[in-house]
């Protein structure tokens, strides 16, 4: 048993806290027992942390009781966190005060075990007293350890651990702290080697480490690993490498215990948006609802942890969420708020005292914070791992029922997709990898340096030194000629205008000996760590000197004396800056300002990254397999539409064949994937799909890992954005948009704005920028980027800080003087000081620097920090790698021309100050140009390129005829032929009266040249002459040579020199410039046709123009694709203006439909229309989801309604949803006095998910327990009385049970249940239930009646929601926003009339007020109008006169306008006329609503023919032969 190892007493008071063992206790206590190095990786809350530390604590526990506990540290403790150092060092209370309890209680002596706590926040006297008295358990942090063994006194007590136990590893991996606890752990081992005693044991621990075999390598050093010769599947290291490592090889002498594959935890993960769709960015109202949403849920639960991205958000959330709970309730918790400020928060959260912490990374790790029950995250974490950690905390305890709960908030439609990625990664179990710096040469610069002056007059041999740092396992690559750069460095120092303060060492080259210089200790110790010093400033209470945490410099010097701002749930007054110090007092709770810290915003890992694009990969083939036709909108909603849904002009009943043979029931599969897989709701899911499917539809298909598309297209102030989709994540993509931008800036010798996201790197053009968009994919090489890229970097705003950072860690330049931290000032021209000496160029002024590449010299604090913008900031091994995958074909590469952003580009339009690759400011940035429609994504998005169409045509006829000069008079024409150079006769024939002053002034001349007759300006003759000459003088051409008539005085051309070499290309280019300005998109061929040129020569000219910026080159007019040999060119202010006139054509309003157009639009809206009928019950369940809430005749449902819209119409379809709980049926305005139901009882469906503000609420219980008044006031016979008593006593019965609970026959309980289902108040289970009440008159024997009502399932009362009718006499007024709110103007909470909303747009698509007062149970358009309006300002709806003859506001919803512009566009033929017969119960029938006469009555007989969209007359059955399925189908189909 793992126990039985442990004393006794351990044994029985570990039984007694803790039950059993956890599995990760039991598989690692017998390896640390013995003594191995171990690496534990297990879920949150199993117990690692207690693993480790029992057995050390058992050895400590044995020696007390034999006497034999020295003062000296034996387990040392150490945690990336200063507050889990805290929090740890708290823990070990309880149990060492539990043992010694159980000792004494014994009769046991057990000697006091010290626990200390060494972090940066530890008091001077408590450091003093562990120095005289080691502790024998320490908990530190990396940083701290560096101090202890650098520091004279610290460094003897460690000199005896036996244990070191570092907790989440993982966490400092990936940086240099890593790196530099690496060396720390190797001088800790060298320590205890000269003190005569074994090197410690190293024990590791990580929740979330992967590759698990490179941790190991990493946590025992290099010195324990074995070559790679050894390594195989049962060695004790590594029992299972991970398959996708590119660590060196080797296996190291650690036993790994991973847990996670036996020990997953269940994970409760929800993904939760606005109730506003999402866009590509978040406004304050979808803010302000997140808000509300998070507050509910703090609400709910006991205790729940709120994490966000920044701390400027934790401050704003949580400063919002206390306006909605209390001040008392929700604190901030992050890094620049004072040690106390953040154990307050910890200890009131622990205590109970506050229902949530709005934190950063501060609470990540396992803190323990008391009972967490709740995790929100708002906005992408931006790496799995990193979400892990933080869902982690919520039921942070051992058992199988601890499943941690967290919901992730998505505030714009890319982070919903990122989002889903990251949860359905979760649930998989898949990790970040963390891949660690190989040999950081600052790092190895601070840390010789502080073992040279730890080693005191004697020194370090120089060779020991290197063997020491090169058994830490990220330096075992460590150069001989990157460590003598570093002594050199560190012996002789940098020369400044301050001298050489670097030098830190004596070097005796003689001996091989190291020393440190005097004061070389203090200085380390000063300055030691690898963490960067930010540029901020301490916050301090003015009067009482207490820190309340620090600000970021640059809003500290931007703000005034007197302004509020926020900073740990507190507003205070600045009062003055003094040094480094920001002065403040309570402000007493005015209104503060959120102050902002720089460099915030963290990346999204490549895990991530591959994650979204396996899920864009695997819906993009759900979506277009095969290929859709080109979309048409039926929507379902009118925020999330479907593209691809069943095609307006499908003229087979069978339906579309696109896609599958049921699109519907294929997009209601995606939705529920993604609600199962991804934890997305409903909406959210149809978010994703309509965004997905908004993106295929704009750039031909998603982009992805495999396949990378560029983008192209026109800003307002006629430059253009480049937009490379490659969701690669920030490291990737920034390192690609620096080297491109520099490419860039060689190629055409001008500063692009560029930025690079997550999703992909946006460059913004200049006029001079023009290249075939598909060859910006080789403009750059695998071979050549990484020089390219060093390049980039120094010119971009990342060298310096970097370079800083590398030269503070190399101690090269001081973060303290003094005791005191040096201001940011002062520190920045110090750096300048040193990064002029060392690197001269860059540092000097641009105008000076030699042209070409800059030389960057090879010395150590360059080199790293080269190193480290290469490859820490930005992965340029990675951008390699995908270059390589690009030359190799690998990774497909595409180009798209767009008149207007892609859905997918706008993210990076609004990208954040933080994504840009230059230091131009967001107001000063190209993007702003850029002219975006909110909320529009439908296929037009990209009407200008398209593979098969080109241009749009209308717009190039308009360009071409607003392009070509105008010419009234002989001036004009003088003026366009100094333009063109000439005119060839057809265009001249249209002028040829206006040349006749210019012929007989001489101003111009005819020129005949073969089958060329054209006239040109006298201006111009010289050069054209010479042209045509040089043409003619070519053999291979057989050209005549050119004359002219009359003839032209003798004027030179002032425009070109035509006696120099290649005079006539140069023409050439000119007469082709001034045609392509005037004449807009052109074919090579046609053009040179046109001009009476070889192609030989119009060609070069185009490319030499294209070179210029003025040409560009694409698929522009209709017909076969362009070749290389004959591509198609357009100027490009023309092609700007062609796209603009796309863009307002399509923001022209519409015509106004005639009503005819409109009722087509409704039928084919509501899948009535031949062609557009759905199947199935997914297909029944859209047409619920569009009808629901319409009240109908009973019978009308299912013998007219429903059959016209589904094919091949089921009633079982209805009874599976019914009975699988989707849909409900009833009669939501009930009035009293009903009495029996009948054919006619006018009833709804709906579904019911949407009933709790669809069904109004029913009458309830009085305080008797009895039917209420209202109830008896309505009439119910007796019987009924007693059913609906049942019903409420026992809940929902089977009509054979409610015959029993009353004691009456079916027959009439069946009288009785159709008395309550016309007073609105039962329903039953299945839709069997209804056709039993509507047949029910026809059955005459109880027999039948029971075996008619099988399945019809259960009866039960309906009940609805608080929003209730106003009833009074005999109108009835929609009063649900009053009765919930209590007031006119609450009528503006979108939680109310949204629904109602989004229900009339699924219905109609065009909402007019005729149609609405149709609705008696919603409200009418004037109150909804409020609401519409501000959707009109989101995008999300039009406003307008969209329907000719009726009155009064009218909104739209972008689909039903493309829609009705679609009709508008191919009309009807009178000859092949299409009819449909519709029941007059029909919300199709519009008759004496929407066209004029009387309105045709509601009956079970009576139908409506309408021909072409036009009511020819009614119907009845009769006359139909008594078929009453006749409604069924289209009218062609009978009628004739």
């Amino acid at each position: 048993m793992p126990l039985s190892a442990f004393h006794p007493l351990v044994q029985s008071w570990f039984t007694r806290r803790f039950g059993a063992p956890t599995l990760p206790q039991e598989r690692a206590w017998p390896q640390i027992c013995a003594g191995r190095h171990v690496l534990v990786s297990a879920p949150t809350g199993s117990g690692k942390t207690l693993a480790a530390f029992l057995a050390s604590l058992d050895v400590l526990f044995r020696q007390g009781l034999d006497g034999g506990l020295p003062p000296q540290t034996s387990i040392l403790y150490i945690s990336p966190l200063k507050a889990l150092s805290s929090d740890v060092r708290k823990n070990l209370q309880t149990p060492l005060a539990e043992l010694e309890a159980e000792a004494a209680a014994q009769g046991l002596s057990l000697p006091q075990i010290l626990v200390g706590l060494r972090t940066g926040d530890t008091a001077p006297h408590e450091r003093q007293a562990m120095a005289r008295r080691p502790p024998h358990i320490l908990v530190t942090t990396p940083e701290s350890l560096y101090l202890c063994l650098t520091a004279e006194k610290m460094r003897q007590g460690l000199s005896a651990v036996r244990t070191v136990i570092i907790d989440e590893v993982h966490a400092m991996l990936p940086d240099k702290r890593g790196a530099h606890l690496s060396l720390s752990l190797e001088r800790l081992d060298e320590l205890c080697r000269q003190a005569g005693n074994p090197t410690p044991q190293r024990i590791g621990l990580s929740a979330t480490v992967h590759p698990i075999a490179e941790v190991a390598r990493f946590l025992v050093g290099a010195g324990r690993v074995s070559p790679a010769q050894s390594e195989n599947p049962s060695a004790p290291a590594d029992a299972a490498p991970s398959p996708d490592s590119t660590a060196s090889p080797g296996v190291a002498d650690c036993v790994v215990v991973d847990g996670r594959p036996d020990t997953r935890r269940e994970l409760d993960l929800k993904v939760c948006i606005p109730q506003q769709p999402l866009s590509s960015i978040c406004s304050n109202e979808q803010w302000q609802d997140v808000h509300d949403q998070v507050a509910d849920l703090i609400r709910n639960h006991q205790t729940t942890l709120v994490f966000v991205s920044t701390r400027r958000m934790c401050e704003r959330t949580a400063h919002t969420l206390a306006e909605r709970l209390g001040s008392d309730a929700v604190m901030a918790h992050h890094g620049s708020l004072s040690r106390g400020m953040r154990q307050r928060v910890e200890e009131r959260l622990k205590r109970g005292e506050l229902k949530a912490v709005v934190a950063t990374a501060s609470l990540e790790l396992g803190i323990d914070i008391g009972a967490i029950d709740l995790v929100c995250q708002l906005g992408s974490p931006r790496a799995i791992s990193t979400f892990l950690q933080r869902i982690g905390r919520a039921n942070h305890r051992p058992g199988p029922n601890a499943v941690p709960r967290a919901r992730l908030f998505a505030m714009t439609r890319d982070e919903l997709v990122e989002c889903a990625a990251l949860v359905r990664a979760a649930h998989a179990g898949q990790l970040d990898r963390q891949i660690m710096p190989i040999a950081p040469l600052d790092v190895v610069a601070q840390q010789i340096v502080a073992i040279c002056a730890a080693a005191g007059p004697e020194g370090v041999d120089e060779g020991e030194l290197l063997a020491l740092l090169r058994r830490a396992w990220p330096f075992r690559t460590l150069g001989d000629s990157d460590y003598a750069a570093l002594l050199l460095l560190l012996t002789e120092g940098v020369a400044t205008r301050r001298g050489r303060p670097t030098a830190h060492l004596h070097w005796d080259r003689v001996n091989r000996r190291l020393r440190g210089r005097r004061g070389a200790r203090l200085f380390a110790v000063q300055n030691g760590g690898t963490i960067p010093e930010p540029n901020d400033f301490e916050v301090v209470l003015e009067g009482e000197e207490i820190v309340v945490g620090r600000l970021d410099e640059e809003f500290v010097v931007e703000s005034s004396p007197g302004d509020i701002f926020l900073l740990g749930s507190t507003a205070w007054r600045l009062r003055g800056v003094r040094g480094s110090r920001a002065y403040v007092s309570d402000a007493n709770g005015a209104t503060p300002t959120v102050p902002f810290w720089a460099g915030e915003a963290p990346g999204r890992t490549f895990e991530l990254s591959r994650a979204v694009s396996d899920l864009r990969e695997e819906l993009q083939g759900a979506l277009c397999t095969p290929p859709p036709s080109p979309p048409v909108p039926a929507p379902t909603s009118p925020h999330q539409p479907y593209l691809f849904a069943v095609p307006f002009d499908a003229g087979s009943k069978d339906g579309p064949a696109d896609r599958s043979a049921d699109p519907v029931a294929t997009d209601h599969a995606l939705r529920q994937r993604l609600i199962d897989e991804c934890g997305i709701p409903s909406d959210g899911a149809e978010q994703i799909l309509t965004y997905l499917q908004a993106g295929i539809a704009a750039l031909g298909q998603l982009p992805t890992q495999k396949v990378l598309i560029a983008e192209r297209f026109f800003d307002e102030g006629g430059g253009m954005q480049l937009v490379l989709h490659m969701p690669f994540g920030a490291r990737q993509n920034r390192a690609f948009g620096l080297a491109l931008r520099k490419r860039f800036c060689r190629a055409f010798n001008f500063e692009l704005q560029a930025a690079a996201t997550d999703d992909g790197v946006l460059l913004s053009l200049g006029e001079t920028h023009s290249f075939p968009l598909e060859s910006v994919w080789e403009f750059l090489r695998a071979h050549s980027v990484r020089h390219v890229l060093s390049q980039a970097v120094l010119g971009a705003p990342i060298f310096q800080p970097h370079f800083r950072h590398v030269a503070t860690r190399a101690l090269s330049l001081a973060r303290r003087r003094g005791g005191k931290k040096l201001p940011p000032p002062i520190v920045r021209v110090m750096t300048e000081d040193l990064l002029g000496a060392v690197f001269p160029h860059a540092a000097a002024c641009p105008e000076n620097l030699p042209g070409g590449d800059i030389e960057i010299p090879d010395h150590p604090l360059v080199s790293e920090t080269m190193r480290e913008c290469l490859l820490e900031v930005m992965d340029v091994a990675g951008l390699e790698s995908l270059l390589r995958e690009i030359e190799s074909g690998g990774i497909r590469v595409l180009a798209a021309d767009t008149a207007e952003p892609s859905p997918l580009s706008l993210q990076l339009i609004h990208a954040a100050p933080y994504a840009f690759l230059d230091d131009t400011p967001a107001e000063e940035r190209r993007t702003r140009a850029v002219k975006t429609r909110p909320g529009q994504l439908t296929a037009d998005s990209v009407l200008s390129h398209t593979p098969e169409t080109g241009l749009d045509t209308q717009a190039v006829a308009a360009v071409r005829s607003q392009a070509w000069p105008r010419m009234r008079d002989a001036d004009e024409l003088h003026d366009a032929l100094l333009t063109l150079y000439y005119l060839p006769e057809p265009q001249l024939a249209s002028c040829a009266e206006l040349a006749r002053p210019l012929l007989a002034g001489r101003r111009a001349t005819m020129l005949r040249c073969g089958e060329l007759t054209a006239l040109v300006a006298s201006e111009r003759v010289a050069a054209v002459q010479h042209l045509f000459a040089t043409l003619a003088a070519n053999p291979s051409l057989s050209r005549p040579a050119p004359s002219f008539a009359p003839d032209p005085p003798p004027l030179p051309d002032l425009r070109i020199d035509l006696s120099a070499i290649g005079a006539e290309e140069q023409v050439a280019v000119e007469v082709v410039r001034g045609w392509l300005a005037v004449t807009g998109p052109w074919v090579t061929a046609e053009l040179a046709q046109t001009l009476h040129l070889p192609m030989s020569m119009v060609l070069p000219a185009l490319l030499r123009l294209e070179a210029e910026g003025m040409a560009m080159r694409g698929r522009l007019l209709p017909g076969p694709e362009p070749t290389e040999e004959n591509p198609q060119f357009c100027d490009r202010r023309l092609l700007a203006q062609i796209h603009r006139h796309t863009r307002q054509r399509l923001a022209r309003e519409y015509s106004p439909a005639t009503a005819a157009e409109f009722w087509q639009l409704l039928a084919r809206w509501q899948h009535a229309w031949p062609g557009t009928q759905l199947a199935g019950p997914a297909g029944l369940l859209r047409i619920v989801e569009q009808l629901q809430g319409y009240i109908l005749a009973a019978a009308a449902w299912e013998e007219a309604v429903l059959p016209l819209r589904l094919r091949s119409y089921s009633t079982t379809w209805l009874d599976e949803l019914c009975l699988s709980g989707e849909v409900a049926w009833g009669r939501l305005r009930p009035t009293s006095g009903e009495g029996r139901f009948s054919r006619v009882t006018p009833l709804s469906l709906w579904r019911r998910s949407d009933a709790e503000w669809l069904v109004p609420a029913r009458p309830g219980p009085s305080s008797e327990g009895s039917p209420d008044a209202g109830a008896q006031a309505g009439g119910l016979s007796p019987i009924a009385e007693a059913v609906r008593g049942a019903l409420l006593r026992r809940g929902a019965r089977f009509l054979t049970e409610l015959a029993r609970d009353v004691d009456q026959p079916p027959q009439q309980v069946l009288d009785a249940l159709g008395e309550l289902a016309a007073a609105g108040l039962v329903t039953a289970d299945g839709a069997a239930g209804l056709r039993l009440l509507v047949t029910h008159l026809n059955l005459r024997s109880a027999r039948m009646t029971a075996g008619a009502s099988l399945g019809a399932g259960r009866w039960s009362l309906l009940e609805g929601s608080t929003a209730v009718q106003q009833t009074g006499g005999t109108g009835t007024r929609w009063r649900g926003a009053e009765a919930v709110l209590g007031a006119e103007a609450d009528w503006e909470n979108p939680a109310v009339l949204e629904p109602w909303v989004s229900l009339y747009l699924r219905r109609y698509g065009i909402l007019v007020r005729e149609l609405l007062l149709r609705e008696p149970c919603g409200p009418p358009l004037s109150i909804l109008s409020r609401l519409l309006r501000r959707m009109e300002a989101r995008g999300l709806v039009r406003s307008g006169y969209f329907v000719a003859g009726l009155s009064g506001e009218q909104f739209a919803s972008p689909e039903a306008l493309e829609g009705l512009k679609l009709i508008q566009k191919q009309p009807l033929q009178s000859a092949t006329p299409v009819e449909l017969l519709v029941s007059a119960a029909d919300p199709l029938n519009l008759t004496g609503i929407l066209f004029p006469g009387a309105r045709v009555a509601v009956s079970s007989a009576a139908r409506v023919l309408f021909r072409n969209g036009e009511p020819v007359g009614p119907v009845t059955v009769a006359s139909l032969g008594g078929d009453s399925d006749a409604a069924s189908q289209p009218a062609s189909a009978k009628l004739k």
